[in-house]
């Protein structure tokens, strides 16, 4: 038994005749095929848009019997033999249908569906947070269904790259608030303490407090690069101004650290066409990071 296959190709919109509907109509062939007699391409592309809807009906429809199996049976080993069952039958995967399944509770319970647009594309929509936003980016973008899917996969990156950064961040703020409680416990208790000011110099000023406020520094800075890399990574800013903005650092900090990322070739100015140039003062000129393409 063979499944559908559903045709995912943009349709081009044409410019209705307003004195003549489109016309079109199928035929059922002597050898149980379907034939279609048309004229004009506005006929064709209604006959088109016609089967079009009509999958996409079939597809809501079978989403609908997974969506009840799922209902019917709940969780478990027993639910799970029967939607095998399902799977079985159709000729279809477990995944697939509990997928669709998903799909059709999710656009009939929690979020309304975008009747522009395929059932694939609601159903790709359900691997994002927010799949009504998913959809609407689909439909005022003109999105097909792969690039709505490679749309859904570069931002839940993006979203899992600022989850990590957000959470090192936190281990980080960590470990500096303990070396500013030991550089505090060196100067207050240990150097103003010790009965022999020789040894208080020697060993905790000019040796540990020392170490510490190296640490310190370098820890610091540290952290105002990543702070920046995460506002050009994840939050898009790509001149110095909107970097200070969003890092709330000085901008002699923020000079300084670009400086540093474009001179490791982590980064380059380009100008927003994507040409490389070093005139930084030109409204034109954006940080881009080297290796991945123009734009992104």
């Amino acid at each position: 038994m063979m499944t559908a296959t559903r045709i995912e190709v943009p349709i081009p919109q044409p410019d209705p005749d307003p004195d003549r509907p489109p016309e079109f109509k199928f035929i059922q062939r002597l050898d149980g095929l379907v034939e279609v007699e048309a004229e004009t391409i506005e006929d064709h592309i209604a006959a088109f848009r016609a089967v079009t809807s009509e999958m996409d009906d079939h597809y809501w429809a079978q989403a609908s019997v997974a969506a009840s199996v799922s209902k019917k049976y709940g969780k478990g080993e027993y639910a799970d033999q029967q939607m095998e069952k399902l799977a079985s039958a159709a000729e279809l995967s477990v995944g697939y249908l509990r997928k669709i399944a998903r799909t059709y509770r999710t656009f009939t319970q929690s979020f309304p569906r975008e009747t522009d647009l395929y059932f694939s594309h609601h159903r790709a929509a359900c691997d994002y947070a927010n799949p009504s936003e998913a959809l609407a980016v689909a439909r005022e973008q003109g999105m097909s269904i792969r690039a709505l899917e490679e749309w859904i996969s570069e931002q839940n990156k993006k979203k899992a790259k600022k989850k990590t950064r957000k959470a090192q961040r936190a281990a980080q703020t960590d470990f500096l608030l303990h070396l500013e409680h030991v550089e505090s416990v060196i100067e207050d208790d240990f150097m103003k303490n010790c009965p022999i000011r020789d040894f208080a110099r020697r060993v905790y000023e000019k040796g540990w407090l020392s170490e510490i406020k190296f640490e310190l520094r370098q820890f610091n800075r540290q952290l105002n690069v990543d702070l920046i890399r995460g506002a050009i990574d994840d939050d898009g800013a790509r001149t110095l101004q909107e970097i200070k903005e969003a890092t709330t650092l000085a901008m002699s900090d923020v000079e300084s650290i670009v400086g540093q990322l474009v001179a490791t070739n982590e980064y380059e100015w380009v100008k927003k066409g994507g040409k490389p140039d070093e005139a930084r003062g030109d409204r034109g000129i954006i940080l881009h990071k080297v290796g991945t393409a123009v734009g992104t």
